[in-house]
């Protein structure tokens, strides 16, 4: 805990005027980092100043104001002060503790095998935990791929999966260009590697013009005309 003063002494000296009480001051920093971090899965501890420290009373509403803290650290800091005629600054610390519902394997899955809706499971975990990232929706991992065999009850994130190429650069494709209901097939040639609704730059063989189209399938790319 930080202490300090500005103008004139805001510490009381002796029980004859009355002090701040500390208890107010942890229920105002609880509710400003409930309303900075919010939510129903969001609690907040807030550290204890020493007991023995006396304040003036302040005459006007404190102001607070967040110094450091990340929901992501669990860890916050508030500069809380008091500017009446005997202003006074000091620093709390608090826990923040946050949950949210993040995708979970509910069976092994082994290296190289597509996800399927029922090898997930939303639950909750707490978000200091998360610090390798997190899904929260099936749509963002069913039809990637393991790249490790990964156990049941593991928090899946980007590292642990991948999803695999459709086209490598270099490769032959088709190129289908589509507008006003006309479909027209041409050669062409990947100028990058693109995966299952990618974008990719591809070349037209027969003109030489680089297009850029989306990755539809093995070898496949769809523009939206040339």
């Amino acid at each position: 805990m930080m202490l300090c003063f500005g103008g004139q002494p805001g510490v009381v000296a002796a029980d004859a005027e009355p002090k701040h009480s500390l208890e107010s001051i942890y229920s105002e920093v609880d509710a400003f980092l409930l309303n900075e971090y919010g939510g129903e899965q969001t609690s907040i501890t807030v550290k204890s100043l020493d007991s023995r420290l006396r304040l003036s009373q302040c005459s006007q509403p404190l102001s607070l104001k967040l110094q450091r803290g990340r929901a992501r650290s669990g860890k916050a800091v508030v500069e809380v002060r008091c500017r009446s005629d005997k202003p006074w600054r000091l620093y709390v610390s608090a826990i923040i503790r946050q949950w949210v519902s993040v995708l979970v394997t509910a069976m092994p899955v082994q290296k190289g095998e597509k996800i399927r809706t029922e090898d997930l499971v939303l639950q909750e975990r707490q978000l200091t935990t998360l610090r390798q990232g997190f899904y929260k929706t099936v749509d963002q991992v069913v039809g990637k791929f393991a790249k490790k065999d990964i156990r049941q009850d593991v928090v899946l994130n980007s590292k642990m999966l991948f999803v695999p190429n459709l086209v490598s650069k270099g490769d032959q494709v088709l190129i289908q260009t589509a507008g006003s209901g006309l479909k027209v097939q041409m050669k062409g040639i990947a100028l990058e590697d693109g995966f299952r609704d990618g974008r990719i730059q591809v070349q037209n063989s027969s003109s030489g013009k680089v297009i850029e189209g989306t990755v539809v399938g093995t070898a496949k790319v769809v523009v939206g005309g040339e």
